[in-house]
């Protein structure tokens, strides 16, 4: 594995795990504001559900390379073993927001 192709995807993938984390906190406060029984406050347009489906689907995708490219490799060092430790706590953080169900609007 180029030292180099790994920190960089390693770095697309924390780089996506916050944005997702910020719009998760974004939908959290609208969910919280929500007041049922009381009318309806003008409401504006509402991107976070389509801005976390966008960047869901891009973290799969670079979970999917960097999983092409941790299977391809032969030699396990013990940088590669740093980096899949890494990898493996970012998709740990991931599984635990639930985002399948927050896009659906389940959760």
């Amino acid at each position: 594995m180029n030292c180099v192709k790994s920190k960089v995807l390693l770095d697309n993938l924390k780089k996506s795990l916050e944005k997702i984390k910020s719009l998760v906190a974004w939908q959290q406060l609208k969910q919280s504001e929500h007041r049922p029984g009381h009318p309806p406050a003008f409401e504006m347009y509402n991107p976070i559900p389509d801005d976390l489906n966008n960047e869901y689907s891009r973290i799969l995708m670079h979970i999917s390379e960097f999983q092409r490219v941790l299977n391809g490799r032969k030699v396990r060092t013990l940088q590669f073993i740093r980096i899949r430790r890494d990898f493996l706590k970012i998709k740990q953080e991931l599984d635990a927001l639930n985002i399948p169900l927050r896009i659906r609007g389940l959760s």
